[in-house]
């Protein structure tokens, strides 16, 4: 005897869906990146003849900071994501200015406590 009955077709399980990546902000986070990178040069700022030498090397990361931050800000906006991220680096980069500020009229008001530590080590 023969079977006649034809071996039924192998179901098959559908396709997975593509996975759908979450939003990011990375203006945001090369923002808080900069920022941070930027507060942690910053801080000795303050400290006489480190801080001139320190000067340009904490500036540019907090440059970077606000300009990304703002970036940031106007793309979590747009994308929902990534605001406090970005609002932290640019307060970060804010700082560190002000920081700079303050070093630089800190040695015009006070160049003698400066050429005074370089001749003597005082």
């Amino acid at each position: 005897m023969s079977n006649s009955q034809q071996a039924p077709y192998m179901q098959y399980q559908p396709g997975y869906s593509p996975t759908v990546r979450p939003p990011s902000n990375g203006a945001a986070i090369t923002a808080v990146i900069a920022g941070t990178v930027a507060i942690g040069i910053g801080i000795f700022m303050p400290i006489p003849i480190v801080g001139i030498l320190l000067l340009p090397f904490a500036l540019i990361p907090a440059v970077v900071a606000i300009i990304c931050g703002h970036i940031g800000l106007r793309t979590a906006a747009r994308v929902r994501v990534g605001r406090g991220v970005a609002l932290t680096g640019l307060i970060l980069g804010y700082i560190t200015i002000a920081l700079a500020i303050v070093t630089i009229a800190l040695a015009i008001i006070f160049p003698t406590s400066v050429t005074d530590i370089m001749l003597y080590g005082v």
